[in-house]
């Protein structure tokens, strides 16, 4: 029984199948005992909150405005006052239900429940206009002549999204206060969050002029984001501005220059073995940069898209699923850098192997590149065998590093050179591993996501 006084809880005596907040709407209203609106709300928010599930009341009621029979069939007579008045408690709850059936739907979109029904009409013979519910054109915000953008999805439904990017809004500010006892790294962190995060406009307010952690944050500004201009600094802070975004720099085009580079520091990092060439390492390891301010960059616009939905389609992705996928593989393609640098760091380590264990570390660094690179393109182009043959390769890596520790590795090696040959070995392994994991994900984003009717 649905009462005012609490937020109730709905049992059955009999097994009964869950069912979904608004069969349960529906079920509840359709009742003798029909409770107000709110009420149903309530109890629909408090059994999401605590995982109860939602049972059939009124097994007869089967959709909003119905009028549920009695047991046996027969609709109540007017010769008996006990059915009239319950027909009528019946037929005035499918009315009231159906009167307010917008407002239910509206107080449960705290609970993300909110389907409304509305005929397509036909304007102008060649038109067809759906009206927009007008708690939603409240809700965020539209006006008459502000525009909405109409994204169709993969499964032919269509995603209407206020875009109020075409209306002057103001550019998003974050300030960052310099406390005492902050050091340097840790400022930086804190500008790359906020820059990450979407800021348009990032200040660092600081009560003092501390010259070197100025340079530093400058610096660092200069060498692992793109876009970020310095307009303004005084002695009491700097004033920085993202330009660039994603019309400037699509997602994709800025994926594969991350990955061609990261690419070239693997090829570099094992050239550099040959001829135990160090100032080859330090360029790979300087480099290293520019693949953190794509990988910044990347991120910025993923959690952009995040926030407004019509940017996924604008930096030229399909569904907010993609987005999850591109986080992830950015990632891997970072590492793959990272593992470049320490290819590079041990070229020193290994300069008294004999040159035939040299030569089949180069192979296996450029069947580890290849795997690489091959799987950034099954992504960008959603090739699925091209992703499968990637994976297949990985598995030569692993048993050509197994074969080479047996070869390469004696007893006779010094501890510090047998140290940096199994480093070696580990991140060329490394790179392979990350280019399989991006062929996953290539193939995961190729499947059709289910359809929800």
């Amino acid at each position: 029984m649905i009462e005012e006084a609490t937020v109730p809880t709905i049992t059955n005596a009999k097994p009964a199948l869950p069912i979904s907040p608004l069969e349960f709407a529906t079920d509840a209203m359709t009742t003798p005992t029909a409770p107000l609106p709110h009420i149903v709300a309530e109890t629909v928010r408090a059994s999401l909150s605590s995982g109860t599930p939602l049972v059939r009341r009124n097994p007869q009621a089967v959709e909003i405005g119905t009028r549920p029979l009695p047991r046996g069939g027969r609709r109540p007579g007017r010769g008996d006052d006990c059915s009239r008045d319950l027909g009528e408690r019946r037929d005035e709850s499918a009315r009231y239900i159906v009167k307010r059936s917008k407002y239910i739907v509206s107080e449960m979109n705290y609970a993300r429940i909110n389907m409304e029904f509305r005929k397509v009409q036909v304007t102008g013979g060649n038109s067809f206009v759906v009206s927009l519910p007008k708690t939603w054109v409240k809700d965020v915000g539209l006006k008459p002549k502000d525009a909405v953008a109409v994204i169709t999805q993969p499964d032919s439904s269509l995603l209407i999204v206020p875009r109020k990017d075409i209306r002057e809004t103001p550019k998003s500010e974050a300030v960052i206060t310099v406390s005492q006892g902050l050091d340097k790294d840790s400022l930086l962190r804190q500008f790359i969050s906020y820059y990450l995060a979407g800021y348009d406009i990032i200040r660092i307010a600081s009560g003092r002029y501390d010259a070197s952690m100025r340079t530093f944050i400058r610096e660092g500004i200069r060498r692992k984001l793109v876009g970020v201009e310095v307009i303004e600094e005084s002695s009491t802070g700097i004033l920085t501005q993202c330009l660039s975004g994603y019309v400037d720099l699509p997602l994709k085009k800025a994926v594969e220059r991350m990955s061609i580079i990261a690419a070239g520091m693997v090829t570099d990092a094992i050239t550099a073995l040959e001829g135990h060439d160090m100032m080859l390492g330090e360029e790979v390891a300087a480099r290293d940069d520019e693949v953190d301010r794509f990988y910044h960059f990347i991120l910025r616009q993923l959690n952009i898209a995040t926030r407004d939905r019509s940017v996924i389609q604008e930096i030229g992705l399909n569904s907010a699923r993609d987005l999850l996928g591109y986080r992830l593989a950015v990632k891997s393609a970072e590492r793959v850098a990272d593992h470049a640098v320490y290819i590079a760091q041990e070229t020193e380590g290994v300069g008294g192997l004999p040159e035939g264990s040299l030569k089949k570390i180069q192979e296996m660094g450029m069947l580890s590149r290849k795997v690489f690179e091959n799987s950034i393109t099954s992504l960008l182009r959603l090739d699925t065998k091209l992703a499968e043959e990637t994976i297949a390769k990985t598995n030569e890596v692993l048993e050509l590093e197994e074969k080479l520790a047996g070869h390469v590795l004696t007893p006779k090696m010094a501890a510090d050179q047998v140290a940096s040959v199994k480093l070696m070995l580990e991140s060329v392994r490394r790179v392979a591993e990350y280019g399989a994991d991006i062929s996953e994900i290539a193939i995961d984003l190729t499947v059709k996501e289910p359809q929800i009717i």
